[in-house]
Parts: structure tokens; C-alpha cells; sequence
């Protein structure tokens, strides 16, 4: 991976497993006699930006991402729409947030940890909370945006 300050260029090898990766899981679970697929999707910024800041599995996603996510989202719809459409199975899919620390991207040498240390002139700029979160987002050039609720939301130039 190269850089987070192109998302869906930095993730396309993830979004193609989400896409074509989830394809074959689900022929597999299938042609195994498999009841149950548990698919792992994410819970860091994919979320609409309506109602509390705790979210679930059962919430929304971000209707109108900005453009430099829209790959990556619709990979995440994809994957989770197949797993909990997939017929003749019971889909189950875990959103979860990132992960830090030794031998993560975001630990030593990692390369998130390099853009996080780098001086904010060259490196992505911390992002306002979106909505009601109680966490934030780190997104290329974001800036607040009236959400449909009123609130604060957060988009990229």
C-alpha cells in the first residue's frame, strides 16, 4: 500500500478481495455443504452520518461518500449485501475498526505510522469529528458539510 491520501488507489487490492475474494468464498461455502458464512467488513468511517455515535452492523452506510471512497465503499456494500443476501445460507458480517500496534500498518514502519509522523504540510490533515462520532477520520482535504439531520458531517474538496 502507498498512501492514504488515495484511498481507493491505496486499497484496491483490498477491494478487490472485498469484490471478487467474497465472490469465491461464498461459491466455496456453497459447494462445501456450509451452512453459515461469517464475513469481516469495516466499521472505522463507512457509516451514514445520522442518529448517536455508537453504530452497529444494522446501521447505514454513508450514502454519498467522498470521491475518493467511493470504490472502496462499494466494495464493503458489496461484500456485505452478498454474504447476507447469499441464498440457502445464514450471512453474518462483523464491522470492526482498524487495528494498531507491532506488526499492523499503523505500528513500526508501517506505512500509516509514516504518514501519521510526517509533518502536517505533507501528510494528510487530522479530520474534524464527523456527526455525532466520538472518534475521527483521517481524509484527504475533508471539510465540514451540512448533513441531512443538520449536523456536522465531513467531506473532501
Amino acid at each position: 500500500m502507498s498512501s492514504l491520501r488515495r484511498p481507493d488507489k491505496a486499497f484496491a487490492l483490498t477491494n478487490r478481495l472485498r469484490t471478487e475474494g467474497t465472490d469465491h468464498l461464498l461459491a466455496a461455502t456453497r459447494a462445501s455443504g456450509a451452512r453459515r458464512l461469517v464475513a469481516q467488513s469495516f466499521a472505522g468511517w463507512p457509516y451514514a452520518r445520522v442518529g448517536g455515535p455508537v453504530k452497529t452492523e444494522s446501521d447505514p452506510l454513508d450514502p454519498d461518500p467522498p470521491a475518493e471512497l467511493r470504490r472502496t465503499l462499494d466494495a464493503i456494500r458489496h461484500l456485505e449485501s452478498a454474504v447476507l443476501e447469499a441464498e440457502g445460507l445464514e450471512g453474518i458480517v462483523l464491522r470492526y475498526g482498524g487495528f494498531y500496534g507491532p506488526g499492523t500498518s499503523a505500528g513500526d514502519g508501517g506505512f500509516m505510522l509514516d504518514e501519521i509522523r510526517r509533518p502536517a504540510s505533507r501528510s494528510l490533515a487530522p479530520a474534524p469529528v464527523c456527526g455525532h462520532s466520538s472518534t475521527s477520520t483521517t481524509l484527504p482535504r475533508q471539510r465540514p458539510r451540512p448533513s441531512s439531520t443538520g449536523h456536522r458531517g465531513c467531506t473532501t474538496s
